[in-house]
C-alpha cells in the first residue's frame, strides 16, 4: 500500500525525501546516487514501571532530542502512548507497537519538510 511520501526537489536538482519500504512510496534512488543521512532512530526503551518505542531525531532542528507526550500531542490525539507520567509534557512517548512508532516517526518528519523546517 501507498502511503503519503513528501519529496523535496530543490532548486540545485537535488532531492531529499525520506526512504520508504518497497511497496510503500517511491524509491529515491530511481532518481540517482543516492546520499542517504539517517533523520532518526526508534530504540526501546525501559526504565521506571514503562517500556516502549522512542524516536530519537538525529538531524535538523529537533536534532539531539526524544519525542515527548507535548510534541505528540500535535501530532496524534487518538491515541496516548505510554509514558512514564502522562501529565508531565517532557516525558518521553513511547508506543508498543513498533509500526505504529514508525507510522508516527514518519508523519512528525514529512510535517517538519512540508513546513520548511527539516
Amino acid at each position: 500500500m501507498i502511503k503519503r511520501q513528501v519529496i523535496t526537489f530543490n532548486t540545485d536538482g537535488s532531492i531529499e525525501g525520506l526512504d520508504r519500504k518497497k511497496g510503500e512510496g517511491l524509491n529515491l534512488k530511481v532518481f540517482g546516487q543516492a546520499d542517504v543521512v539517517r533523520a532518526s532512530q526508534i530504540e526501546w526503551h525501559e526504565g521506571e514501571g514503562v517500556r516502549g518505542y522512542k524516536i530519537e531525531f538525529l538531524i535538523g532542528h529537533r536534532k539531539g532530542s526524544t519525542l515527548t507526550v507535548k510534541e505528540y500531542s500535535k501530532y496524534q490525539t487518538d491515541k496516548l502512548p505510554t509514558t512514564l507520567n502522562p501529565e508531565q509534557d517532557d516525558a518521553f512517548a513511547l508506543f508498543e507497537d513498533y509500526g505504529e512508532c514508525v507510522d508516527v516517526e514518519i508523519t512528525i518528519l514529512d510535517d517538519d519538510r512540508l513546513n520548511g523546517i527539516f
